[in-house]
């Protein structure tokens, strides 16, 4: 499974403007949000704001990387 990201920015004030779409087969899966400085020990990582797969649980914990996202989601959708 190949998950592609495309940057964004984020129509925001609050810092966590950069931004990415995630892709799965073509298919728009995620909008995920890179947390700035006011989220502490989390600024830095990507949090997911939305997933639009059903098959996939929305994970609670921010990502340090979108490489670890996209095993997460690998292993994830695997179970379903």
């Amino acid at each position: 499974m190949s998950i592609s990201f495309q940057a964004v920015r984020l129509d925001t004030s609050l810092g966590d403007d950069e931004a990415v779409l995630a892709f799965r087969c073509g298919r728009l899966l995620a909008v995920l949000s890179r947390l700035g400085p006011i989220h502490g020990d989390s600024a830095g990582k990507w949090y997911v704001e939305i997933l639009f797969s059903q098959a996939i649980n929305h994970p609670r914990t921010p990502f340090s990387s979108l490489d670890e996202l996209e095993e997460w989601i690998a292993d994830n959708a695997e179970q379903q």
